[in-house]
């Protein structure tokens, strides 16, 4: 099989393309599955260009399959190919403009108005690839090309700016310079941009296989002061260089990110961990950042990130971890030398009450990555400090998760006003137990 024989046959696209075959309109793989079919990558999503309209396809019964209008603007649907105990398949369809003329007139003027040459091939289901825009040459070059104007491409969608660098992030493809000097001229035009759009794409470029070209590039070109403008703030926050080489706080936060990221920490959570740990120092009055004293700098962050979440629409679920980093990196360092009682306060903060380890190991690199992005050099050996902190961590939380209310003598007893306070001096009775005053 080619590389393009996988798109081409499998069996619910060869479905898909008998069902417009008996209609008499024209189905055609396109985008980001050519692409990386023909790279070789992994295939995410299969997408098609169709010369059948939107409203006929809308009007088709199909057996198993649901038909769901997806863009209304785009004039794209979304088939649905069920299947008996497995997980159903589903398929963009878009039709392509304009809405008539011959086939390959319809192609090269559909292929026009989307991105990137690379992303502008279509393939039929006899194996022909349409390339009216050399996006073959550049991905032979390696070489990511907006079509025809950058600048038209860019006004078309502001948000092909965030695309071009998670493209060139994921790829690993050259850039060339006069389109990048399109994107810094015309990189204000996102500031407008819905906040749902610029996250979805802030999403994927950081969970992509190489996240820190993609992040770093949105401070070079200047993106992030109109994606999100408290990031693009923390390049102005001087670091005392004692402690921070590099400077100042955006260049610490990359480094931390970079770090993380060579740490395998792949979740979206502990990559969004990494990038606002140190959010809160933007919070702190400017005469003390003057002398570099960022006094309750997580408990600001805190309030700060919470801000942004409503400002941002960014999902609650995956900045949990993020609001966990926040509050107690700082504290993670100093278990050791925490009374038994802090310690135990500490530990409830990070596992929910003692109700669950899952973000434990999570927190716990990401504190490390913070100590180690950083570009000077030191003696202490933090990731020996970083391996006993986490051993208490755990072992507090194996010792009190089995502690319950019920098990204290007469606990109905107990006003309820004050039954917090008795689970509190119960569990900490246990973990004097095991380890000691």
């Amino acid at each position: 099989m080619n590389r393009l024989g996988r798109l081409i046959e499998d069996a619910d696209c060869q479905r898909l393309n008998r069902i417009f075959q008996k209609n008499n309109y024209k189905l055609l793989f396109v985008g980001g599955c050519v692409r990386d079919s023909i790279l070789k990558r992994k295939l995410e999503d299969i997408d098609f260009a169709t010369t059948a309209p939107i409203e006929e396809m809308m009007s088709w019964e199909l057996k198993g399959i649901r038909v769901i209008r997806a863009n209304s603007k785009h004039k794209t649907v979304i088939f649905i190919i069920e299947k008996e105990g497995g997980k159903p398949s589903s398929f963009e369809v878009t039709e392509m403009l304009p809405h008539s003329g011959s086939l390959e007139d319809r192609i090269k003027e559909d292929a026009k108005h989307r991105d990137f040459t690379i992303n502008s091939l279509y393939l039929d289901f006899d194996g022909h690839l349409y390339d009216f825009y050399d996006g073959m040459q550049d991905i032979e070059k390696h070489r990511i090309s907006f079509i025809d104007s950058a600048e038209d491409r860019i006004k078309e969608d502001p948000i092909r700016i965030m695309r071009f660098y998670r493209f060139w992030g994921q790829l690993k493809f050259k850039i060339n310079s006069h389109q990048e000097k399109a994107i810094k001229e015309n990189v204000h035009l996102l500031k407008n941009m819905p906040a749902e759009r610029k996250w979805k794409e802030f999403r994927k470029g950081i969970m992509g296989n190489v996240p820190n070209r993609f992040f770093n590039s949105l401070y070079d070109c200047g993106a992030m002061r109109y994606i999100y403008k408290e990031l693009y703030l923390l390049k102005f926050l001087k670091e005392n260089k004692d402690f921070h080489k590099e400077g100042n706080t955006k260049d610490h936060t990359c480094l931390v990110f970079e770090k993380g990221i060579s740490m395998e920490m792949e979740s979206l959570g502990e990559r969004l961990a990494l990038i606002f740990h140190d959010i809160g120092k933007l919070k702190v009055e400017r005469e003390l950042r003057k002398s570099f004293k960022y006094y309750n700098h997580e408990l600001l962050g805190l309030k700060l990130l919470k801000d942004m979440e409503k400002k941002y629409a960014f999902p609650k679920k995956s900045l949990y971890l993020s609001k966990c980093v926040i509050y107690n990196h700082m504290n993670f360092w100093r278990v050791q030398e925490m009374k038994i009682s802090n310690c135990y306060d500490f530990v409830q903060g990070i596992t929910e009450n003692f109700s669950t380890n899952l973000y434990i190991e999570s927190f716990c690199k990401c504190c490390l990555a913070d100590k180690l992005g950083r570009q000077n050099e030191s003696d202490t050996n933090w990731e020996s400090i970083y391996e006993v902190n986490k051993r208490i961590i755990n072992r507090f939380y194996n010792i009190c998760k089995d502690c319950k209310l019920s098990n204290i003598d007469r606990w109905e007893y107990i006003p309820c006003n004050e039954r917090k306070k008795a689970l509190k001096e119960y569990r900490l009775n246990k973990i004097r137990e095991v380890v000691g005053k």
